[in-house]
C-alpha cells in the first residue's frame, strides 16, 4: 500500500484518444477528480467512454493506468494535446472532503507522488498554472480541470463541468497537493 507502487499491471485502455504523441509535446499535468468511488471503479468506466478519458488514476488504496503518456487523453475538450490527465476518485462536495482525514491526505499524497513523477520525466517545472496563467499563456507545470474551465474563454476550452472542488478557493487540499508535490520532486531529483 505504499503510495510510490507501480500502477496496477491491469491495463484497461480507452476508447477516446486524439492519437499519439512526442514526449516533448507534453507541458502540463492536468488534475481532475472522478466523482466515484474508487480507482477501479473509475478505470473501469471510463474505459468504455467514448467522450472522456485519462492516463492515470489514484485513491487511498490504488492507482491505475488507463493509458500510456504518449497517448493523447480525452480529459478537458480544447487542452488534451500538451497535457496528461490523472483522477482522483472521491467527489468534489464538501461533504467528501471535510472533514480533511487520513484517508484524504493519503489519496492526495498519491497523487502527488504521480503528479511529481511525471514532473520530474517530462522535465516540467513544479509550479501551479491558475487560470489567470493560462489566460496569460502559461502551460508549463501542473493545473487542475476546474483552472483549465476557468480560463476557457482565453484557450479554447470547451468543458462543460470543474473539478476537483475544494481547489477553488484554495483550501487544505491544495496547498496539502502543492506541498506534496514539491516534496516528491525534491526526493526524485536527489536520487537522480
Amino acid at each position: 500500500m505504499d503510495i510510490r507502487e507501480a500502477c496496477k499491471r491491469t491495463y484497461f485502455g480507452v476508447v477516446c484518444n486524439g492519437g499519439k504523441r512526442s514526449k516533448s509535446s507534453i507541458t502540463t499535468v492536468v488534475v481532475h477528480q472522478t466523482q466515484g468511488p474508487t480507482a477501479e471503479s473509475a478505470a473501469r468506466y471510463l474505459h468504455t467512454r467514448a467522450d472522456g478519458s485519462v492516463h492515470k488514476i489514484v485513491d487511498t488504496y490504488e492507482q491505475y493506468r488507463d493509458a500510456p503518456d504518449n497517448l493523447i487523453c480525452c480529459g478537458v475538450a480544447g487542452f488534451n494535446g500538451p497535457a496528461l490527465h490523472i483522477e482522483m476518485a472521491g467527489y468534489s462536495t464538501m461533504a467528501w472532503w471535510f472533514p480533511f482525514n487520513r484517508k484524504r491526505r493519503r489519496m492526495l499524497r498519491r497523487c502527488a507522488w504521480q503528479v511529481a513523477k511525471w514532473l520530474y520525466s517530462h522535465n516540467l517545472p513544479n509550479r501551479y498554472v491558475s487560470t489567470k496563467a493560462l489566460r496569460h499563456g502559461e502551460r508549463r507545470g501542473w493545473t487542475t480541470h476546474e483552472a483549465l474551465t476557468d480560463a476557457n474563454d482565453a484557450i479554447g476550452v470547451t468543458s462543460t463541468h470543474q473539478d476537483p472542488w475544494p481547489f477553488r478557493k484554495k483550501h487544505v487540499p491544495q496547498r496539502y497537493l502543492k506541498r506534496y508535490i514539491g516534496i516528491y520532486l525534491t526526493e526524485l531529483r536527489d536520487a537522480g
